[in-house]
């Protein structure tokens, strides 16, 4: 959602020409009153995370090539989009002014399934936007480190998510509305599974080494 004002900080970004002006994306818990509803102490680290509060002049947009539809999948094709424009020269500016709201519904334990295969999309699709994009920084973007991939092989030595002890154990903290318990626990095992989607597309397209700069 926009915040007050988001339209028009990124107008006044724009009155130098050949910008990609970034607004930040704060995860909110309620929309009623936003600000007071932030995710935590890391909420304005991550805003900056999300890139969508994008705004830049249609003309090089068109310039560009427009959306690639080969990194749909996982809402890869405005990073790259964003990319593209970088590598034409354009300036990323920040305007902190300009901001946006995302709202995060309480975590269910019914929406797991759900959540985990959006995740593994997201996983695949990075893959394909890597290999347009194969940079050190794209890879930094994805997650696709060393470190990333073997604490997950730490952390899921089996497929304890799909056990039945484990479903058991998060239908348990939702009855108790145990959300302490039931947030990070839900988040680590959708975050597998978006590394699992990494995986996935490794294996579909093959290794793929980012290029010199």
């Amino acid at each position: 959602a926009a915040g007050r004002g988001l339209v028009a900080a990124h107008v006044r970004a724009h009155e130098r020409p050949r910008r990609v002006v970034q607004g930040p994306v704060l995860p909110v818990r309620t929309m009623d009153a936003p600000l007071r509803g932030l995710m935590g102490p890391l909420a304005a680290w991550s805003a900056w995370r999300t890139i969508g509060n994008l705004s830049v002049a249609r003309m090089y947009v068109e310039e560009a090539g427009m959306f690639d539809e080969a990194v749909r999948e996982g809402g890869w094709e405005l990073v790259e989009l964003y990319d593209r424009l970088r590598a034409m020269g354009l300036l990323s500016v920040r305007e902190p002014r300009a901001l946006g709201y995302r709202y995060l519904q309480p975590v269910a334990a019914a929406q797991l399934d759900c959540l985990r295969e959006q995740a593994r999309a997201r996983g695949r699709g990075g893959i394909v936007y890597y290999r347009k994009r194969s940079s050190w920084q794209a890879r930094g973007r994805l997650g696709l480190v060393a470190p990333v991939l073997w604490l997950d092989r730490l952390l899921f030595p089996v497929e304890w998510p799909d056990r039945p002890g484990f479903r058991r154990l998060i239908a348990w903290a939702e009855a108790q509305r145990v959300q302490l318990l039931l947030r990070p626990v839900l988040g680590l095992v959708v975050h597998h599974a978006y590394v699992q989607g990494l995986r996935e597309g490794l294996r579909h397209v093959g290794p793929v080494r980012p290029k010199a700069r």
